[in-house]
């Protein structure tokens, strides 16, 4: 099998987000999320203040303040958004991504996402999860998204 081909405007500094989604989901796909993340350099916001990670029952049962995930990749930050116990959404600034290292870490950590949770990740454009530019699937391949 080929390497799909990255779409040019993939990492295109233009003013957007890139999404990364997984659904739909389950406590034990975030329970799985969590423990892959404890491999990475994050931070977790409660309020807008840093706290330590709390387990995923938890964060689904306190709704009235902001929480936020933010896992360190080689420079470029990806940040786990906690608004719906349904779909494991993450997003990145592709003006955080520079160069080929940080292309590669972002996009390897895209595809451990997958493998981990056991669900497709798709990296899309902002707000757009059935556009996406490539799919991460469990069994570690990639396809195309047509995004």
């Amino acid at each position: 099998m080929s390497k799909p081909q990255r779409p040019s405007n993939l990492w295109l500094d233009d003013g957007s987000l890139r999404d990364i989604f997984l659904s739909p989901c389950t406590r034990e796909h975030w329970r799985r999320l969590l423990l892959l993340l404890e491999e990475y350099e994050t931070e977790y916001r409660y309020n807008h203040e840093p706290a330590p990670t709390p387990p995923i029952d938890h964060i689904f049962s306190t709704h009235e303040y902001s929480q936020r995930l933010y896992i360190r990749l080689n420079g470029a930050t990806v940040c786990c958004w906690f608004d719906h116990a349904d779909q494991i959404e993450l997003d990145v600034h592709p003006a955080e991504v520079r160069d080929e290292a940080q292309r590669h870490s972002v996009l390897d950590f895209v595809r451990r996402v997958a493998m981990s949770v056991g669900l497709p990740a798709r990296i899309s454009p902002e707000g757009q999860p059935d556009s996406p530019f490539f799919v991460f699937n469990p069994d570690g391949s990639i396809s195309n998204g047509g995004g």
